[in-house]
């Protein structure tokens, strides 16, 4: 990762004196949140389902002060000991999620349920029950990770595209409805970038599709740093005055 200059104060990116939630931070996108948050000065709670991986990234992160609090954030019980160990917060990157594929006439209660429970219902009653509990400051910027998938129709990912437009509708209502705090809501919608949960996804695809669906990116696969630095930007003071939307960051592919 490219290293970048800590002495950030003067910046409008500037996370200095800011503390941040990031879910899903033992891997992939949210890992690289959390080094993108710390290299711009910001403390790091990083939350996830494998606790050795959490305590790997908060070891490698730049500065002092960054904590670990896993659960799995499906389970009620694991989400209420989240936010009682939490002190509030600055903003909240909900970045825990799954992809699987998965063809229309093989969809089943159960997977559409499991998707829906990771990718949608945990991060809103995450949310809900942090603002319940006053964890989430007055000013601070929520940014929920959604997909292209989300704007697109892709094949065999009914489930999937679903939950993702969905955490960006709701990230739109959240938007208007926390106005009044000063709370932010935005959504992220990340193209296909490489990851551990990628990869996984490629070898349910015959051979060489991965590489015909790269050539249809202007600018090619992306990389975790490059959804992390727009998370990043959702999180600073340079976007102030940005609320309700959705930041596409897919290389060119939505704009064919």
């Amino acid at each position: 990762m490219e290293t970048i200059d800590r002495d950030t104060a003067g910046s409008p990116f500037h996370l200095s004196g800011r503390t941040f939630l990031v879910t899903g931070a033992s891997s992939g996108i949210g890992r690289q949140v959390c080094h993108g948050i710390a290299s711009m000065n910001g403390c790091v709670i990083a939350s996830g389902r494998d606790e050795i991986r959490l305590r790997e990234t908060v070891e490698r992160l730049d500065g002092e002060g960054h904590i670990t609090i896993g659960g799995d954030l499906t389970s009620e019980e694991d989400r209420a000991r989240l936010v009682d160990g939490l002190r509030p917060v600055d903003g909240v990157v909900h970045s825990a999620g799954v992809s699987r594929l998965k063809p229309a006439n093989y969809l089943r209660p159960q997977f559409l349920e499991e998707m829906q429970q990771i990718n949608y219902h945990a991060p809103l009653l995450l949310t809900a029950e942090m603002l319940k509990q006053k964890k989430i400051s007055a000013g601070a910027s929520l940014v929920f990770l959604s997909s292209i998938a989300g704007l697109i129709g892709t094949p065999a990912n009914a489930a999937y595209a679903g939950s993702k437009a969905g955490i960006a509708a709701a990230a739109r209502s959240l938007a208007v409805e926390l106005a009044r705090q000063g709370i932010r809501a935005n959504s992220v919608a990340p193209g296909m970038v490489r990851t551990e949960m990628t990869e996984k996804t490629a070898t349910q695809l015959a051979s060489g599709a991965l590489d015909a669906d790269e050539s249809l990116y202007p600018l090619g696969y992306g990389e975790a740093e490059d959804v992390a630095n727009a998370v990043v930007f959702l999180l600073s003071p340079a976007s102030r005055w940005v609320t309700g939307t959705t930041l596409v960051v897919d290389g060119g592919y939505t704009s064919r």
